[in-house]
């Protein structure tokens, strides 16, 4: 890590990236209405409320980490072939070659019966709609239109968002900082 990007600063552009993108948490707000929402289904579809808890129940549920369980069945990202996956355990008979899939981490996990891994949601945040386009390409879990906000459902807890894997890879591609987590 060169001096300009050294850990120092790299949490400092981090603080200041939260600072301007992240705004009030909205995990009790989130929580009391995914609560509600058995007893607001009974009011039958189209009800504001109703509409609003199931919301508040999908921004809750685990996210499936296909990518993670893909990685501890043995499979990786090919070195020279972007989007092609290879296991080193799992041999071609044919070729005496590992075995290769070309195609998402989701598409693996279903050819080769993976079960995802499921990450918890454990926060809800307020964020803005450029951040909420950084999450949701790194598979965090956003919803646009919850009653007008645009909400992140955050998989950690107990420790400054800024220090949050996902945000700091965010920060370093931004900056065009090689490494991560």
């Amino acid at each position: 890590m060169t001096a300009k990007h050294d850990e120092s600063s790299i949490q400092d552009g981090c603080r200041k990236l939260v600072q301007n993108e992240v705004g009030n948490c909205l995990s009790m707000l989130v929580h009391t209405l995914a609560n509600a929402y058995g007893a607001t289904v009974a009011n039958g579809p189209g009800n504001d409320l109703g509409d609003l808890c199931e919301q508040a129940m999908e921004l809750s549920t685990p996210i499936p980490d296909y990518e993670e369980a893909a990685r501890d069945a043995g499979w990786k990202s090919a070195d020279m072939t972007p989007g092609m996956l290879v296991n080193d355990k799992l041999v071609d008979e044919d070729t005496g070659r590992a075995e290769s899939f070309e195609g998402s981490w989701q598409e693996l996990c279903e050819e080769y019966r993976i079960e995802p891994h499921e990450r918890e949601i454990y926060e809800h945040w307020a964020v803005s709609s450029w951040l909420a386009d950084k999450l949701e390409s790194r598979g965090e879990r956003i919803d646009r239109d919850f009653a007008g906000l645009i909400v992140w459902g955050r998989t950690t807890t107990g420790q400054a968002i800024l220090l949050d894997g996902v945000i700091r890879d965010i920060y370093r591609e931004l900056h065009g900082i090689a490494g991560g987590e």
